[in-house]
């Protein structure tokens, strides 16, 4: 197998890596279908609408 050449450590180059790359690629759909089967806890916010105060549901 022959050797690449990645340039030197610390050039400063911002380099995304094969490596890290797969990683991205691996942890975002699991991530997704984590979110979608419910695995995480449901945000609940309410949105101010005029009209309406703090203390009344409307």
């Amino acid at each position: 197998m022959t050797s690449v050449d990645h340039g030197p450590q610390g050039s400063g180059a911002n380099v995304l890596g094969r490596r890290r790359f797969l990683g991205y690629v691996l942890a975002a759909p699991t991530l997704v279908a984590a979110a979608e089967l419910g695995l995480s806890p449901r945000a609940e916010a309410v949105v101010p609408s005029p009209g309406c105060s703090t203390s009344t549901t409307c």
